[in-house]
């Protein structure tokens, strides 16, 4: 009787394992959900990302339809010349760095 009321409390116990816990359903259910939302949130930061791309190729496409910008004969005198070795000390200078004296050397 003994060996009888011991072996179906082993078994028992081994279905209540396999069962497991009553709230493990629902802790699975939540993080499915919360997952479902993050996938959510991410799938509209990509269509605002899609919606971004898509307006900067249109204005990529406006500024190449639009015509082309004159450029001032000083601008590109300026950007053709090569600053001296006395110019560059000085933009340090003033950048606030140190470049020692402004010898040119």
């Amino acid at each position: 009787m003994l060996k009888r009321i011991a072996s179906i409390a082993v078994v028992g116990v081994f279905l209540f394992s396999l069962s497991g816990c009553a709230s493990a359903g629902r802790h699975r259910n939540m993080e499915m959900q919360g997952l479902r939302n993050q996938i959510s949130v991410l799938e509209a930061q990509i269509q605002s990302k899609d919606e971004e791309i898509n307006n900067l190729k249109d204005n990529l496409a406006s500024v190449k339809e639009a015509p082309s910008l004159v450029v001032s004969h000083k601008a590109v005198a300026e950007v053709k010349s090569r600053p001296n070795v006395k110019q560059i000390q000085m933009a340090l200078r003033n950048a606030g760095y140190n470049p020692g004296a402004v010898d040119g050397k």
